[in-house]
């Protein structure tokens, strides 16, 4: 969980404290789950380090009841692990959170709803991924990118709204 390698070099270009809270902000996101444990993580998510202050958002005001009564222990772990910003206190607000029930059931609804891939989007967009040699790399982006075009034509099929200027929805 310590951070080297990428995380440092991208630490040393962070050197405003604006950048080194969204950078450490992101951070915890992704490393959630480590700090306050799995149970934990499925019900909350930090948000946002603002000054000394974490923000985080819980699933309902029990969970964020059981997290203050981990606050110490989260703030002396986060504190382990971050040396340029120093949390001092912990602010839960209750919001609907993604979980991963919520993500299935959209996910049903993309795979539903959302037109196939055409053989040449398909194509073209393997043509422009032919420039990336890591293959999970290539794999995620023509994930994304595949993504991003069955929900162009999706709104385009289910929308009248179109630019003036470029015809797109």
């Amino acid at each position: 969980m310590k951070m080297d390698g990428i995380d440092g070099g991208l630490k040393k270009l962070l050197r405003s404290k604006k950048n080194k809270e969204k950078y450490y902000s992101a951070w915890l996101r992704l490393n959630w789950a480590t700090v306050c444990g799995d149970e934990f993580a499925e019900k909350s998510i930090p948000r946002e380090i603002k000054g000394d202050v974490l923000f985080i958002a819980v699933q309902n005001a029990a969970w964020a009841h059981a997290l203050l009564m981990k606050k110490t222990d989260i703030i002396d772990k986060i504190n382990e692990q971050i040396k340029d910003i120093v949390i001092s206190d912990i602010k839960f607000a209750t919001q609907k959170l993604q979980t991963k029930k919520n993500i299935a059931a959209e996910q049903k609804t993309v795979d539903e709803e959302w037109p196939a891939l055409e053989e040449q989007d398909e194509q073209s967009i393997r043509e422009r991924l032919k420039i990336v040699d890591d293959q999970k790399l290539k794999e995620k982006l023509y994930s994304i990118l595949s993504l991003a075009k069955r929900k162009k034509q999706y709104d385009k099929k289910n929308s009248g709204d179109v630019c003036r200027l470029c015809g797109e929805p």
